[in-house]
């Protein structure tokens, strides 16, 4: 890898797999977030990954529910792919965070990581102004509708008195 990628850029993308809907949402809310392409990468891919394994679930309960009303067996067959899927699909996501952990940008099958690629290649990633920093650390440390008044230690007077 020719970048270094920050330990908090680490986290949050290895925390992206297991919290798929709110890493994404949160990730498309914030501009800073939005600049890390690593993070951004990763977002992306574990939307697409929860979203696939999501509804891949769902399409197979809903079809296994209508073939189980006519063959009995089914309804057992079901079960039992039902469960080695969810074995699966907690190891695919805990290697992705892990490989995220690692600070790696790895691929996944059937056209996932091409998605991924298209989408988060997307958003331009904006250039930082000088005397920015771009870490992930601006999220807590600048918040949006701060001014430099407040943290220089200058409060406005609130005590309701009417100015003089």
């Amino acid at each position: 890898m020719s970048t270094q990628v920050s330990k908090e850029d680490r986290l949050l993308a290895a925390l992206s797999y297991p919290f798929w809907p709110l890493a994404f949402l949160i990730m498309n809310l914030s501009p800073v977030l939005r600049r890390q392409p690593f993070v951004r990468y990763h977002a992306f891919q574990a939307f697409f990954l929860g979203m696939s394994l999501w509804l891949g679930m769902i399409l197979l309960g809903t079809v296994a529910d209508f073939l189980g009303r006519f063959l009995w067996p089914i309804g057992l067959l079901y079960y039992l792919v039902h469960k080695v899927l969810g074995l699966g699909a907690l190891l695919i996501t805990a290697w992705s965070s892990y490989k995220a952990w690692k600070g790696e940008k790895h691929t996944l099958p059937c056209r996932l990581s091409e998605w991924t690629r298209l989408f988060s290649e997307q958003i331009p990633a904006e250039e930082p102004t000088p005397g920015s920093r771009t870490t992930t650390r601006d999220l807590v440390e600048r918040l949006p509708g701060e001014s430099s008044s407040l943290t220089t230690g200058s409060t406005p007077d609130h005590h309701g008195d009417p100015p003089a």
